[in-house]
């Protein structure tokens, strides 16, 4: 199951520290191959926008004032368009391409939605739980799993030239199927925001190491 590359690209917002408008670069390896994600935040009164170009494809995302994600879209092309939208319980997922459209809707009550790690653990990581079930929609087959992230500890990391407190944080998958796929992952104990992610995309996949460059 290739989650790992769809997971890490999403979900819920900066932080009240954040400006009204503010950049934010990573850096993904994979193989030795790297690429440079720059993130864009735009705060209005009371709606947050995250948009960025990763792998190819324009991702936004948008959240309510409360930090919680409504809505999140990935286009690769004009004919090819993922998107997914909370409507009460329910989360509304729309996929195009070619011309083909499918629609379906997951009824996920009050679990939490976690679309992207980058920006959608913010509340946990400074909460004091230990652990957090989520859930998140496999863009490949529009399919919801259910995750689990856990906290391991603190400690503080030095990456470039910049040292950071961080909370270290396991995610996988719940029940038998978190044999199959795990990350590791370190968010920045002030913002919550991903510091370093690695995590393959299944069985036999390169790992894939993102880390932050510049906020």
């Amino acid at each position: 199951m290739r989650l790992g590359a769809s997971i890490l690209g999403f979900a819920v917002l900066f932080s009240v520290h954040l400006q009204a408008e503010r950049q934010i670069l990573y850096e993904t390896v994979t193989k030795g191959e790297s690429i440079k994600t720059v993130w864009n935040l735009e705060k209005t009164e009371n709606k947050m926008q995250i948009k960025g170009l990763k792998k190819g494809k324009d991702v936004n995302m948008e959240c309510s004032a409360d930090f919680r994600l409504e809505s999140y879209e990935e286009k690769t092309s004009e004919s090819k368009f993922f998107s997914i939208a909370k409507l009460g319980p329910c989360l509304i997922v729309k996929n195009t391409d070619k011309g083909k459209e499918r629609t379906l809707s997951h009824k996920i009550g009050k679990m939490p939605w976690i679309q992207d790690f980058t920006f959608g653990f913010q509340d946990f990581v400074r909460s004091e739980k230990k652990s957090c079930e989520f859930c998140i929609v496999y863009p490949k087959d529009l399919a919801l799993h259910e995750m689990i992230a856990t906290k391991e500890g603190e400690e503080e990391v030095k990456i470039g030239e910049k040292k950071y407190k961080v909370q270290r944080v396991k995610i996988t998958l719940t029940g038998f199927k978190k044999q199959f796929w795990k990350a590791n992952a370190l968010f920045d104990k002030e913002t919550g925001i991903l510091v370093q992610y690695r995590a393959n995309e299944g069985p036999r996949t390169p790992y894939i190491e993102t880390s932050l460059l510049q906020m």
